[in-house]
């Protein structure tokens, strides 16, 4: 029955709909940290969005004081001296964040 459901042309529009929404998402948020000039990089089916930053944790802590989640790099890291950077969601971004146009 799920093979069934996943192989309907209605799943598989939902499956492309979605992943578009996702891609907007990561696109709007790498384009907002571009133009406050941050290097952020993302892969192309990725959720989250990687910020490099001076300090991975001390950026962490001072945006949590401000109730932004987000996650240091150096957690999903194999590196023994990751690169510092801060890792960041899409799933819980706004579609439109305030003051920006798309």
């Amino acid at each position: 029955m799920v093979a069934e459901l996943a192989g309907s042309a209605g799943q598989r529009r939902r499956l492309k709909s979605v992943r578009q929404h996702y891609a907007r998402r990561r696109d709007v948020a790498l384009g907002a940290f571009a133009d406050a000039g941050f290097a952020a990089s993302s892969g192309p089916n990725s959720w989250s969005v990687w910020v490099d930053v001076a300090d991975a944790h001390r950026t962490a802590l001072a945006l949590s004081a401000q109730g932004v989640v987000v996650d240091v790099g150096a957690s999903a890291s194999l590196e023994e001296h990751p690169p510092s950077r801060l890792r960041i969601s899409i799933a819980q971004l706004p579609s439109r964040p305030s003051g920006r146009r798309s």
